[in-house]
């Protein structure tokens, strides 16, 4: 279905003004420089079938070299992977092979890279009493991991019980992961990107390189830098503010444009929200890299589209968006919504010229300007996460700064939140409020999790190793 979006200043100001009044909200009114623009119709890009192995086969020459790389791509995006095809697939699109490799040059790359992964994973295997005693941050990791690792999709037939070795196979994964990428480390989240990547490649080898290549994906979106969560949030509202100027309007008035409601959407990439089937598919069109690496953020705008009547008709304020959110789990269409997102783009492609360049940056249509005497992250980065519960008032607060002394990596509360009705009071959910707490070994700062409420474990920050960066010096 098409519909036309008119996004001009009279507009917006008088939906802000009078839209939506039976839906009993307080409208706040903001000044912004932000230009309003006309957006062409929104025309749904059509789902096509998945890629099949007959399909993929015709791609390949006589010495197994992947041609036509691009068109290859852009079968992937509209249609996804046949389910027997992915173990394959996965592999190329997560930069474990290469598709200018013949079959021979890549088949000595995996095994080259399945010795490299056991090189590294003897080396902690083989640690010492002693050696553990004296590697703190290797203690603190395993820990974590060891909790996560045992409440991973427990649900699932994949990781019911460690009948079959998978639970330690993942375990594993995990802790060489932090041996491998000691600047990255670990953060809590990570369990349930790689357990969709196990389901699909199965040795242990070959499912650690994928998931590092996920993480290289990640790795600036997960930074406390310019492309760290602080920023998917705005860069997020402003999307919203040219597609849905109605909605953007709705958010302001709840005070919600921090869009922090997003937190596990953009973290581990909607992994939640949808089925393994549906969340392979919605991947494969994010790794295709037919469409710039900030997709996601339209996927999101995507769900939103979707709900946003419902949402601005029974959400009377924050908590209850929060609440409608953590429902949507399992009640996403993913073919409809990577259809509007991919809308989307195509529409912003076409009104290009007309987009404040930060916009036009996040879509990758222009590159990011150069930074002036750029550090790992920026001084001001800082994380806040702010949720009230209940008629009572009970509210949770917290924030973490990056300073240029030491850097932090948050963790993300793995367990699930209770999905409440609307309307139901979040104050009768069983909330511990703990303090913030440091210790003197790791002067980790502890939070509870504000988008799980009744979550009993915390959002930890941990300290990672300074690193240097060339020709930056050490951070």
């Amino acid at each position: 279905m098409n519909y036309r979006i008119t996004c001009d200043r009279a507009q917006l100001l008088q939906a802000e003004l009078s839209a939506e009044e039976e839906a009993g909200y307080q409208v706040i009114r903001r000044t912004t420089d932000r230009p309003f623009i006309e957006l062409p119709e929104l025309s749904m890009a059509p789902r096509q079938p998945p890629l099949s192995l007959d399909t993929w086969q015709k791609h390949l020459d006589r010495e197994g070299r992947v041609t036509v790389i691009h068109k290859l791509q852009k079968e992937i995006f509209s249609g996804g992977v046949e389910p027997e095809l992915r173990p394959t697939v996965w592999k190329y699109l997560l930069g474990y092979l290469k598709w200018d490799f013949t079959s021979d040059e890549n088949t000595k790359r995996a095994d080259e890279k399945r010795e490299k992964y056991h090189i590294i994973k003897t080396f902690w295997k083989t640690m010492s009493p002693k050696q553990v005693r004296y590697c703190r941050f290797y203690r603190e990791r395993v820990s974590i991991i060891e909790k996560d690792t045992f409440r991973t999709d427990r649900q699932t037939n994949y990781f019911r019980d460690d009948a079959d070795g998978n639970l330690a196979r993942l375990y594993d994964i995990l802790v060489t992961y932090t041996f491998y990428n000691l600047d990255f480390g670990y953060f809590q989240g990570m369990n349930d990107l790689l357990a969709i990547i196990m389901t699909v490649v199965e040795t242990e080898e070959d499912a650690f390189w994928c998931f590092v290549g996920l993480m290289e994906r990640l790795e600036d979106h997960l930074s406390e830098g310019r492309f760290g969560m602080k920023d998917q949030f705005s860069q997020l509202f402003k999307l919203v503010e040219i597609l849905m100027p109605r909605f953007a309007a709705y958010l302001r008035s709840k005070e919600a444009t921090y869009m922090n409601f997003c937190f596990k959407w953009l973290l581990i990439l909607f992994k939640r929200e949808f089925s393994y089937d549906d969340i392979k598919v919605l991947w494969e069109a994010l790794w295709s890299d037919v469409v710039p690496k900030n997709f996601h953020l339209l996927i999101a705008a995507s769900i939103f589209y979707g709900e946003m009547d419902k949402i601005m008709k029974t959400c009377e304020d924050v908590n209850q968006l929060l609440q409608y959110i953590n429902c949507l789990s399992g009640k996403i269409n993913v073919k409809t919504t990577l259809s509007r997102a991919a809308g989307f783009y195509q529409q912003l492609l076409e009104v290009n010229d007309q987009l404040p360049d930060d916009v036009r940056v996040t879509l990758g249509f222009i590159p990011p300007p150069p930074a002036e005497n750029a550090s790992c992250f920026a001084d001001d980065s800082t994380l806040f996460f702010s949720a009230s519960y209940g008629s009572g008032g009970n509210t949770l607060d917290a924030s973490a700064a990056a300073t240029s002394g030491e850097e932090t990596r948050f963790l993300l509360d793995r367990q699930n939140s209770p999905c409440l009705e609307v309307g139901q009071d979040a104050g009768d959910v069983d909330l511990e409020n703990q303090q913030s707490s440091s210790r003197s070994d790791i002067n980790a700062m502890v939070m509870h999790d504000p988008f799980a409420p009744g979550a009993s474990q915390p959002i930890t920050f941990l300290p990672t190793p300074k690193r240097t960066h060339p020709n930056r010096g050490t951070h």
